[in-house]
């Protein structure tokens, strides 16, 4: 029996301080009635904000375990939110949208799984931007894209950690598909088979990664064609295939066991050969996902954690001269 919990019919909706625990669309015979445990959003031409959100154990017999972003919507703003133990039979363990824009910002997906299809957290169509990310622990056992599957459209991926993520086929951190990405100032460390399949069928598709650390290094980017068409590889410079020494990657969380605090541990040890080796022209946000203050000594760090940083001054990006 269905027992979704928000379903989302007409004008703009923001949820904000929210817990949306165990909902799901188990035994619709339709889509969309089988998607979105947490949420279905099918409101024309709406604007959907998430805030300070968790979304942990919601389960669908189709797409989205936890979200499902119907066509008619145009743009999803997630900031601030945690997405974890959500499951999708289909594609998307957490969020599968068709046709929106989504911007994701400083926002932990862990532990979601597509269990037959692509995308253990994000199955995405049009247009996704995440910045200050974590991707820990996702899977696809039966297809693509471990953390992030695209199928046409843009990824820009900013400040970003991707580790311990599993695809059973290709990708086992982003499964680029007929899309065109941008990977910038970010870590793709052990996920498995491996980081990064890009593969276009019948137009030119551009993947640029600059100043990333990428396990195996760009050389490792897995680039396919089915048709005719050229999956383009870009190494922008600065980027490096060297462990990042996160302070302990079996114990993310931290001791406290909550995300997006000062202890998780997926932050950079003293030595890291992420520390300072970011662009900032990169940067569109001033503080990084547990809120400390982006650039600590004239260039920004790689991945999801300043190293050594406090939010003593939030209010200004300096390096841009304002």
């Amino acid at each position: 029996m269905t027992e979704r919990v928000f379903h989302h019919l007409v004008g703009d909706l923001t949820i904000s301080g929210v817990t949306v625990r165990n909902g799901n669309a188990i035994g619709g015979n339709l889509f969309p009635e089988n998607g979105g445990g947490g949420i279905v959003s099918d409101a024309q031409d709406a604007t959907v904000t998430l805030s300070d959100c968790t979304f942990d154990l919601n389960e669908s017999d189709d797409t989205g375990g936890a979200a499902l972003f119907l066509p008619s919507v145009d743009e999803v703003i997630i900031t601030d939110c945690l997405f974890m133990n959500n499951k999708a039979a289909n594609q998307g363990g957490a969020i599968y949208s068709i046709a929106s824009t989504i911007s994701i910002l400083r926002t932990v997906f862990t532990t979601n799984e597509s269990v037959s299809s692509n995308g253990g957290a994000i199955a995405h169509q049009k247009t996704l931007n995440c910045t200050n990310c974590v991707f820990y622990n996702n899977k696809a056992p039966n297809g693509d894209g471990g953390a992030i599957r695209t199928a046409g459209g843009l990824l820009n991926l900013i400040n970003s950690t991707l580790t311990a993520n599993m695809a059973g086929d290709d990708g086992g951190a982003i499964n680029i598909g007929g899309s065109d990405a941008n990977i910038y100032n970010s870590i793709l460390w052990n996920n498995s088979p491996y980081e990064v399949h890009h593969v276009v069928a019948d137009a030119d598709k551009t993947l640029t990664i600059a100043n990333s650390i990428l396990q195996g290094g760009i050389g490792a980017v897995v680039a396919q064609t089915i048709m005719f068409a050229n999956p383009i590889v870009v190494d922008g410079g600065g980027n490096k295939d060297v462990d990042p020494n996160f302070v302990n990657a079996n114990d993310p969380d931290g001791a406290d066991n909550e995300w997006r605090t000062a202890d998780d541990d997926l932050v950079l040890s003293d030595g890291s050969p992420a520390i300072d080796m970011g662009n900032n022209s990169f940067i569109n946000e001033m503080i990084d996902i547990i809120k400390n203050l982006r650039i600590a000594a004239g260039m920004v760090d790689m991945g999801a954690y300043e190293f050594g940083s406090g939010c003593t001054s939030c209010g200004t990006f300096p390096w841009k001269g304002n």
